[in-house]
């Protein structure tokens, strides 16, 4: 049998049909009551719902993770904005909250970390410069520390980076080097001055494995800065003087024929340089040795004049041999020998 009753909730004044003689609202307001009634339990018997909550989690464990994954879609950005707002107003306990799960679960926070680096590089990227721009100092430090602790390490690191990406290293270090010039100039002769034995052992092993590149290299340099390399060979020539001398002295031993012909070479370029020049240093070469001729014969043949152009050219190559012997003589003055004998004596 059912009955009309009038709903006693407050400001309501609804008539509902109902079959039941126990019912006193109409549905919205039993809600509201129900809804009021279970706050005030709850609060009244925490540790009763939380039993029952995690009875309930465990007996419909993929029911409440449909469920969130449900909410969590139709809600994306009601929980983003509720997340935000309770790191803002805790940082230290998320922090701390972070802390212990990554330390727990190291292996599944290093692979979310890879997929949002993959998913979001352009993120990633300037999150990184906004922290080194406001840690400089810090990174520094630690990255000091670190290589001081592991120099073995490091340089392992760097040659495996360097065998992987050459091509892309010298690139920048030329882009650089076009953008720094002094700058790479003082930081290259900074570095072969603290490393110099090192340097010259690592450019030895270099040339005695690939000499002709070396050699390749040393003339394209050679070819594009001819003023510098006369400017090298001019202070190298005037630091090692006495080296140089004894050093082409003893090649010049070591190899007459090659000497011989270099001579002759050279006088052909200097001749075909200046034909005019070369014939007046001759001819002036030619007079002073004919006077040192003349006074060794005088000092040796006093008034014993040759008797045919033949016997004075043998006279002059004797004379002109015992003069060298003796050391009294010189191509390049016109003096007469000091310790000759006197009175027409030949010796």
């Amino acid at each position: 049998m059912t009955r009309i009753i009038t709903c006693q909730g407050e400001g309501c004044g609804v008539q509902v049909e109902t079959k039941s003689h126990k019912r006193k609202w109409c549905e919205k307001c039993q809600r509201a009551a129900n809804r009021n009634y279970m706050s005030r339990d709850r609060a009244a018997n925490p540790e009763k719902y939380r039993a029952r909550d995690r009875c309930y989690q465990v007996a419909n464990a993929e029911k409440i993770r449909e469920q969130r994954r449900h909410y969590r879609v139709a809600n994306r950005e009601k929980i983003r904005e509720q997340k935000r707002r309770y790191c803002t107003a805790n940082p230290e306990k998320i922090r701390e909250s972070a802390r212990r799960w990554r330390a727990a679960n190291p292996e599944k926070f290093r692979e979310q970390v890879r997929r949002y680096s993959t998913a979001n590089p352009e993120k990633i990227r300037e999150q990184r410069r906004r922290y080194h721009i406001a840690n400089a100092e810090k990174i520094r430090e630690r990255n000091r520390g670190y290589r001081v602790a592991n120099p073995e390490k490091i340089r392992e690191q760097r040659r495996r980076y360097y065998r992987a990406n050459r091509e892309k290293i010298r690139e920048q270090s030329r882009r650089y080097h076009v953008a720094h010039p002094e700058k790479h100039r003082e930081g290259a002769r900074r570095r072969y001055w603290a490393n110099r034995e090192k340097i010259r052992e690592q450019q030895r092993r270099y040339y005695a494995a690939n000499p002709e590149k070396f050699r390749e290299q040393v003339r394209r340099y050679s070819t594009a800065n001819p003023e510098k390399i006369r400017e090298q060979r001019r202070r190298y020539h005037i630091a090692n003087a006495e080296k140089i001398r004894e050093r082409v002295r003893r090649w010049g031993i070591d190899n007459p024929e090659k000497v011989r012909e270099r001579n002759r070479l050279a006088s052909r370029r200097y001749y075909w340089a200046n034909p005019q020049k070369y014939r007046e240093k001759a001819l002036k070469y030619q007079a002073i040795r004919r006077e040192q001729m003349d006074a060794l014969e005088q000092t040796f043949y006093a008034n014993k004049p040759a008797r045919s152009w033949k016997e004075r050219e043998q006279r002059r190559s004797a004379l002109l041999a015992v003069a060298r012997a003796s050391g009294s003589w010189s191509p390049k003055t016109a003096k007469t020998p000091t310790n000759a004998p006197k009175g027409g004596q030949q010796k």
